[in-house]
């Protein structure tokens, strides 16, 4: 469920985010089970950085994301992810001179997604979705892929089709998404892959952990494949 936080101000909806180019990651810190990560676009319009923490149990990641340019925004977040890689809570701020919003997605082993408030979310197709992306961040990008293996040398060659569930920044608008992931290349400790849909396509290198280095966008859209079903 979004909550706007600033129903009393003037209505109206910022344009599109800039800063949305190449991200590379620029620091990376390891210091046992925690990892510091910190990714730049190559206008410098758009940061990420993001502490996460990774254990027998899962994963635990809290993040900011930075856009400038006429409409700046700040964007937080909170997740976290089981041992099997499915992602069972993702809580998302925003926050820019015009808005506040906040939403939350949850959701317990065998049970459906929920809100922060515990109802159902606003959009009725989640019920077979497992995997969340946060739209301007490279760390929810690199969820997806852990989840199934594809950093690994022994990925599967053939594409993979599944949907997604996508919160929009900067108004968190919460909707599902396909996807089309390949596996382009592994050389040493990277891998290369590339993902389609219907907001383009991008090419991402990742770790050997399965962390995104780059992720460089190749085009503007694509059109819908068939056989889009959730991967397991």
């Amino acid at each position: 469920m979004t909550r706007d936080l600033t129903a009393a101000r003037p209505p109206g909806r910022a344009p599109a985010p800039t800063g949305t180019g190449t991200m590379h990651r620029r620091v990376t810190v390891v210091d046992g089970g925690v990892r510091f990560l910190a990714w730049t676009s190559a206008d410098g319009l758009r940061s990420e950085t993001a502490r996460i923490v990774t254990t027998p149990r899962g994963l635990r990641a809290s993040g900011t994301v930075l856009t400038l340019g006429d409409r700046p925004c700040s964007t937080s977040y909170a997740l976290l992810c089981d041992a099997t890689g499915r992602t069972r809570r993702l809580s998302v701020r925003a926050e820019s001179a015009s808005l506040e919003r906040a939403v939350a997605l949850t959701r317990a082993p065998g049970a459906p997604w929920l809100d922060g408030t515990g109802r159902p979310p606003p959009h009725s197709g989640l019920d077979d979705v497992i995997d969340i992306e946060l739209s301007s961040s490279v760390l929810t990008a690199s969820l997806l892929i852990r989840r199934l293996g594809l950093h690994r040398p022994d990925a599967p060659a053939e594409p993979l089709h599944l949907t997604v569930a996508r919160i929009a920044t900067p108004h968190l608008e919460v909707g599902t998404m396909w996807r089309r992931i390949r596996v382009i290349d592994h050389a040493d400790d990277r891998g290369v892959l590339s993902i389609d849909g219907p907001d383009g396509s991008s090419r991402i290198t990742v770790d050997d952990d399965g962390f995104a280095v780059d992720v460089d966008p190749q085009d503007t859209g694509t059109g819908n494949p068939d056989g889009v079903s959730n991967a397991e």
